[in-house]
């Protein structure tokens, strides 16, 4: 996986329920195909993932990437539709910012649970607050922002542990500069996100 790629690292944490790692991971290095690479890592990493995707705004005629759906349903990331990813990332409104993307990592035959609404309910409700499976990791881009949040157990299984050392996060040695508390946290937690990823992998605005 080479060698860890992201120099700040900031860190929401609490008692219970999962931690979040907040750094440019989709856009470190944007301009140098970056995007594809993660996307490489994932497919790779022994986890079933599924993402989705949601235009908050009209695309701009300027937009790099045009064409695609106002909503993605969820779909399974694999070798053969990473492209479709890049372009999530890559698509700009008239605002000049992106598109809201989640992508979900876990447990094989993750299929099973995440496109039922109520299983993928209770799974994301689980993960969230007692950081057991199937769900593994939740990694979110907020349509204006420039960083992503990577949601995780505090313990996390070889597979989560393993990419997110590979992308430099290393829970051990965060500066306390760098660490906040999850409650009341000035980004978002990962508990306000659930009824919206239910209804963006649902395809329903």
């Amino acid at each position: 996986m080479g060698s860890p790629r992201v120099s700040r690292v900031n860190a929401y944490l609490r008692d219970k329920g999962v931690v979040c790692y907040e750094f440019p991971l989709f856009f470190a290095h944007e301009k140098g195909g970056f995007q594809a690479q993660v996307a490489s890592e994932l497919i790779t990493s022994a986890l079933d993932w599924h993402w989705t995707s949601e235009q908050t705004s009209p695309v701009s005629e300027r937009s790099p990437v045009r064409g695609l759906p106002p909503i993605r349903p969820l779909a399974q990331l694999s070798t053969s539709n990473q492209g479709e990813l890049a372009r999530d990332f890559g698509e700009r409104n008239v605002d000049g910012y992106g598109r809201d993307i989640v992508l979900i990592g876990g447990d094989t035959g993750l299929e099973n649970v995440v496109y039922d609404e109520s299983r993928l309910r209770e799974a994301l409700h689980i993960f969230a607050t007692e950081e057991a499976g199937p769900i593994r990791i939740i990694i979110f881009q907020e349509n204006d922002g420039n960083k992503n949040e990577v949601y995780v157990p505090h313990i996390p299984i070889a597979p989560v542990a393993a990419l997110i050392r590979g992308w430099g996060v290393n829970p051990t040695g965060i500066s306390w500069l760098h660490k906040r508390r999850y409650k009341g946290w000035r980004v978002i937690g990962l508990e306000r996100l659930l009824d919206g990823i239910v209804k963006m992998a649902g395809g329903t605005p």
